[in-house]
């Protein structure tokens, strides 16, 4: 067997494989498939082509040659929820654990994950241009990055939303946990709630009024919103209530601008002071009225009870811990991106909630009378729940 030698090549930009192949005294087909496919050569042929390979200078296959050739670069991107950029939507427990799920898929598949930017001006731009093999598209707000997407003849996978048969989706049964988390307190005879959304931006909080009537909400992107709404909407009218007396809290952006962020969660006492019991529709809003409440000195659950939508380690962490109606983020994320590297036919995965009870919720106060409307009659769609044109 012939040994690997230095040739004297020529000064050149760059040493190429045809290079080791011609040093190591094998051919290029051979060279490829000790650094791509190592398995299908022998250990000690291996072994020579690696020394031909320094002793030349080769630092292995040019990336850019591999998707040439492949036509793949073994890379998933995502596009995260909000438009308030990527260091925002990680300071979110809900998107981290999500993030876990797909990164451990990718893992276990030897595949690269591309982080990208849910901030105006971005979202076209990133499904246009990013090198990837497939998209997760996190969040209705992101639905302007199908289309190009689309458009690259790339898997889609979109998450928490429906964008048609055409298009593979990974989302959780909405309004079923809207029904067990307004079950949950009316089973503790709580007849007070509030309610608190989120707005998918940094504007001011708003506060609807329990005022009996049909109401509309100000936030533009509602589809997990609506449904969960309407789940709150079906138990409360199976308990004799309406969700036109329930005071609904838009709270402000995720984290980004922590003043506008708490200012919303301060209406949940500063506006819904009888309010027994709080359903939070997402999870770093029930950590954030816990917090609210501590520092208020309000005791949570004696004197108000809190449940979140959820599904994050933090939220078992808590003070008290946080009772939640959770789906399994982690494994949404694994379920998204496997669809997502699988290809093929679309896929349509919708995950069930279960409610977990723990230390923010308990008995309502014996103290304040329920309010209860004899004459409700559930209507089959509520424009309270259709945002304004844009």
């Amino acid at each position: 067997m012939p040994k690997a030698r230095a040739w004297n090549l020529p000064m050149k930009t760059s040493v190429t494989m045809q290079d080791v192949a011609r040093a190591a005294g094998v051919s290029k087909a051979t060279v490829s498939n000790a650094f791509n496919r190592p398995e299908m050569v022998m250990a000690a042929l291996r072994d020579r082509i690696e020394a031909a390979a320094r002793e030349v200078g080769y630092a292995g296959p040019d990336p850019k040659g591999r998707v040439l050739s492949s036509g793949r670069v073994n890379a998933l991107g995502v596009v995260l929820p909000g438009i308030l950029g990527i260091s925002n939507a990680l300071d979110n427990a809900t998107v981290r654990r999500f993030l876990a799920g797909v990164a451990s898929l990718c893992e276990e598949q030897g595949a690269a994950l591309t982080v990208i930017s849910g901030a105006d001006g971005t979202r076209q731009c990133g499904s246009q241009s990013a090198l990837v093999d497939g998209f997760i598209i996190l969040g209705v707000e992101q639905a302007e990055s199908i289309v190009p997407a689309l458009r690259r003849r790339l898997p889609v996978v979109v998450v928490d939303y429906d964008a048609g048969p055409e298009v593979s989706s990974v989302r959780a049964e909405d309004r079923s946990g809207g029904w067990l988390a307004a079950r949950h307190l009316l089973q503790l005879g709580h007849r007070r709630i509030a309610v608190v959304s989120m707005l998918h931006d940094d504007r001011p909080s708003v506060f609807h009024e329990s005022v009996g009537a049909e109401r509309r909400l100000a936030a533009r992107f509602l589809y997990t919103t609506s449904a969960r709404l309407a789940g709150i909407a079906d138990a409360l009218y199976a308990a004799g209530l309406s969700i036109d007396d329930v005071p609904i809290i838009e709270a402000s952006g995720f984290t980004c601008e922590q003043a506008l962020s708490r200012r919303g969660v301060a209406m949940v006492f500063d506006r819904a002071p009888s309010a027994t019991g709080v359903i939070c529709l997402s999870s770093h809003l029930g950590l954030a009225v816990l917090e609210e409440a501590r520092r208020r000195g309000v005791e949570v659950p004696s004197t108000k009870s809190v449940i979140s939508f959820g599904g994050a380690p933090e939220e078992a962490l808590s003070i008290p811990p946080l009772s939640v109606v959770q789906t399994l983020i982690f494994e949404k994320g694994r379920a998204a991106a496997r669809i997502a590297l699988e290809g093929g036919p679309e896929q349509h995965l919708v995950l069930p909630f279960e409610l977990v009870v723990r230390g923010s919720t308990a008995p309502a106060p014996p103290s304040l009378p329920a309010v209860c409307r004899g004459d409700v009659t559930l209507r089959a769609s509520w424009p309270m729940l259709r945002p304004d044109a844009p």
